[in-house]
Order: C-alpha cells, then sequence, then structure tokens
C-alpha cells in the first residue's frame, strides 16, 4: 500500500472516530437521565447514516486536498493589556496541530507592545473604518482614560499592512469605535468589493454612557439593532452566543463564504 493511501485511510478513519465518538457521548450523557438509551445504537443501520452524514458534512466539501494544513490567523482589534484569551486559543490550536499567526493593534503601547509580542506581531495604533486622529477610550493602569489617538483604515491594515485576503479569527474590543466598523460586515461592502473574507468574528459592543455604568446609550442600542436587523436580512453571518453584562458580545460566523464553511 503507498504511502499516499495509507495517508488517506487514517484521515478517513479519523473522521469516523470523531463522528461516533460524539454520538457515543451523547448517548452516555443521555444515559444518566434514561439508562435504556444505551440500547439505541442497535440499529447498525442509522449509526452507518450518522456517520456517513457526518463524513460528508466534514469531506465532500473540500477540493484543495492540502487546505487542511493551511496555518490559521487571528487579529486583534483593541488588546486592552490582556491576552489570556489569545493565549488560550493557542495552546487549544497548538494542541491540533495547528500553527495560528497573531496580529494585534492598539494605540496604547505600555503593557500591550509587550505581552502581544510574546504570541504575535504588535501594531501601535487604532484601526478604524477610515483613517484620521480622534478622541478615544484608552485603558491605562486599570482605568478608562479619553485620548487623541491616530488610526489607520482597517481597509489598508488588512491589505497593505498585513497582506491578508482570509481572516479566520477578527476580535474587535474597540472601546466604542466598533459601530463604525459594523459595515465591513455588510454583504457586498468593503470587504467584499476587495476579497477579503472575515471568517470568524468576536465583537464586544458597548452600549452603556461609559465604561463600568448601566445607563445605556439609546442612540447605540438602535444603531446595534439596525446592524443585527441587517445581519439577519443579508444571509450572510449568522449570529452566535451573544450575552450582555456591562456590553454586549457577539460571535459571527460568515456561511456564505466557501472557503470559511470547508475549513470550519
Amino acid at each position: 500500500m503507498s504511502l499516499q493511501r495509507i495517508l488517506q485511510f487514517l484521515v478517513l478513519f479519523s473522521v469516523f472516530f470523531i463522528c461516533f465518538k460524539v454520538k457515543t457521548t451523547k448517548e452516555v450523557e443521555a444515559d444518566d437521565s434514561d439508562q435504556q438509551t444505551l440500547f439505541l445504537v442497535a440499529n447498525k443501520s442509522e449509526i452507518f447514516e450518522d456517520w456517513r452524514t457526518c463524513a460528508k458534512y466534514k469531506l465532500m466539501g473540500f477540493e484543495d486536498p492540502s487546505e487542511e494544513d493551511q496555518n490559521h490567523n487571528l487579529i486583534t482589534l483593541g488588546i486592552g493589556q490582556d491576552t489570556s484569551a489569545e493565549e488560550r486559543y493557542q495552546k487549544k490550536m497548538q494542541k491540533l496541530g495547528k500553527i495560528v499567526d497573531f496580529f494585534g493593534a492598539d494605540p496604547m503601547v505600555e503593557l500591550n507592545s509587550e505581552i502581544y509580542s510574546r504570541i504575535g506581531k504588535y501594531f501601535p495604533f487604532a484601526v478604524a473604518r477610515h483613517a484620521g486622529f480622534s478622541n478615544a477610550s484608552i485603558q491605562k493602569n486599570g482605568e478608562y482614560l479619553d485620548q487623541n489617538v491616530a488610526h489607520v483604515d482597517i481597509l489598508y491594515f488588512f491589505k497593505q499592512i498585513l497582506d491578508v485576503e482570509k481572516i479566520d479569527n477578527l476580535w474587535i474590543d474597540a472601546e466604542g469605535a466598533e459601530y463604525e466598523l459594523f459595515e465591513i460586515f455588510e454583504k457586498n461592502g468593503v470587504l467584499d468589493q476587495n476579497d477579503i473574507v472575515v471568517c470568524q468574528a468576536n465583537m464586544e459592543i458597548h452600549i452603556s454612557e461609559a465604561e463600568g455604568h448601566l445607563n445605556p446609550n439609546f442612540e447605540k442600542q438602535k444603531i446595534f439593532m439596525d446592524f443585527v436587523k441587517k445581519i439577519i436580512t443579508e444571509k450572510k453571518y449568522g449570529i452566535f452566543r451573544a450575552s450582555e453584562e456591562f456590553h454586549m458580545r457577539i460571535y459571527l460566523f460568515n456561511f456564505e463564504s466557501e472557503y470559511c464553511r470547508n475549513k470550519y
């Protein structure tokens, strides 16, 4: 048997193991409340059909045999002197044998430069929809202060500085500046027009009047509501894991992109 056929067999066997393991885990969890569910596995045809459905979903969409070997990237806009989430993500991906390129931008150099440079490339500026100079909320010594900062155009950042066309993960914590970035997720928007694909995005949406305050800003709430409605209407991204504390946090996945669907 050739090395290529051995590798192909191992890939298919791995998919079978993953699919079967998922079903077994669900059955074990169900057994905690109903021991009789264990006997439902007796129908071998159902087991095979479950495996086939899972294998079809995971394998039939691939056209590039080397796609799974591609590197991944994660872009952080607004580091906030904390890279614990990025570090956890890096460790999990390393366990899967995946390489991740990290890129982080934040105008506050203090601490951000040091901690982000441990995992990836740090950029000492803000990223916004358009280049310019404006007042922004900056975290310093555990407090949020208003400070004038320079920011670069997000399209320029992606195309000219990072030179990326496919973005696996985009994390945005822009301390209120995220509202003007909503339009990058629009169908046929600036990213689509420049053939830039964002597969997954995690955003913190600041809806309060000020950091740490519960008083809502109703104008921002309206903008956010319109953004959510537009996402639903355009059928490009799905919205998941929405949560609210002081701010809203949402996760977006690009279902329109075949690249994203096949990779994830």
